[in-house]
């Protein structure tokens, strides 16, 4: 009789997905130009062979959920059985196959990860809600049901460890700004969009997507650590470790937030370094204090650069031919590159 291991293995890793002629026309023109991570595909191909693999994003996005269903079917990696807080379960968006297609929630989320988990199938949390739109929030809404918690009293009664896989799409390369604009108000913030503002990301940037994937946490390894504590705080500890580890990636890609040049310069002159110039430069000469700091401030307006992003992007469009017809090839070190990063 086949195992459950086997069948898993069976039904997630044997033979690629194959769509038909017009979801192959679709996926070529929007889906292929997804840059993945290099280590994401082995991790996710070792993961499955050690244990149950569950992928896990920042905030709730069926765009996400569509390109990650893509991806897990084109390098034949465990396919999503279940998906949290996008009114679907079992789903099968892209062809046939075992699962189906139903747009009301068949029965309670916590009971249809808890199934999928114990009959080793694969499934993808969202461990957040974008905030509403038109509010200030820039950390997301919490879910009704704490899937997390969930996934640790599953993990206590079964004996194959759960694979935690923590990935982000990357939809754009603009870093976020921290002060908010009339399009965050309206459309949601960069880091946490809203419907209208993922589509338009989606239909500049589709050949641009990049996928980030950091280290699988072993859900089995950490419970086992940590006996002391409550399902209640692992289940926090680990939400707070994949929120964290989600967010390394995007920062690794975007940088930090982006500062008006008017925020560097206040700053600079809260800076104790910069105090403490002030305050000898105004004994020195007999100023009083607020006339050399405003001196020190006309003075660093001109040194700090406005960075405009359409500037950025133009010469990048425009160097980007200059460097491919100059030179022949570039040799890249990329396991110095992964040490960096």
């Amino acid at each position: 009789m086949e195992t459950q291991s086997a069948k898993r293995e069976s039904s997630a890793l044997v033979k690629p997905y194959v769509p038909n002629p017009i979801l192959k026309w679709v996926y070529d023109r929007f889906f292929a130009h997804i840059a993945v991570d290099e280590a994401w595909n082995s991790q996710v191909r070792d993961a499955a062979r050690r244990g149950i693999v569950v992928y896990v994003m920042r905030s709730i996005s069926f765009l996400d959920f569509l390109c990650l269903d893509f991806l897990s079917k084109r390098y034949a990696l465990p396919l999503i059985r279940f998906a949290n807080d996008l009114g679907l379960w079992i789903l099968e968006p892209f062809g046939k196959g075992g699962r189906r297609l139903s747009f009301r929630r068949q029965i309670p989320e916590d009971r249809a990860l808890r199934e999928t988990v114990r009959e080793e199938f694969s499934a993808l949390l969202f461990l957040r809600r974008p905030p509403e739109v038109g509010r200030s929030r820039r950390s997301g809404r919490e879910l009704e049901v704490d899937l997390i918690a969930t996934l640790v009293e599953t993990q206590r009664k079964i004996d194959q460890p759960v694979l935690l896989m923590p990935q982000t799409f990357v939809w754009t390369k603009r870093p976020s700004s921290k002060k908010a604009t009339l399009l965050d108000l309206l459309f949601g913030p960069r880091e946490w969009p809203g419907r209208v503002r993922v589509f338009f990301q989606f239909l500049f940037n589709y050949r641009n997507v990049l996928l980030r994937a950091g280290k699988p946490f072993d859900l089995q390894k950490f419970m086992r650590d940590n006996e002391d504590l409550t399902d209640s705080q692992i289940a926090d500890k680990v939400r707070y470790a994949l929120l964290t580890r989600i967010e390394r990636e995007r920062g690794i890609v975007l940088g930090p937030k982006s500062k008006t040049p008017g925020r560097i310069r206040d700053e600079l002159l809260r800076s104790p370094r910069v105090r403490r110039h002030i305050e000898a430069q105004a004994r020195a000469t007999g100023q009083g204090i607020a006339k050399v700091e405003k001196e020190a401030r006309a003075e660093l307006k001109r040194m700090c650069s406005t960075q405009n992003p359409y500037t950025l992007a133009f010469m990048h469009r425009m160097l980007n031919n200059v460097w491919n017809r100059i030179y022949d090839g570039l040799d890249v070190d990329q396991e110095g590159l992964e040490k960096a990063r």
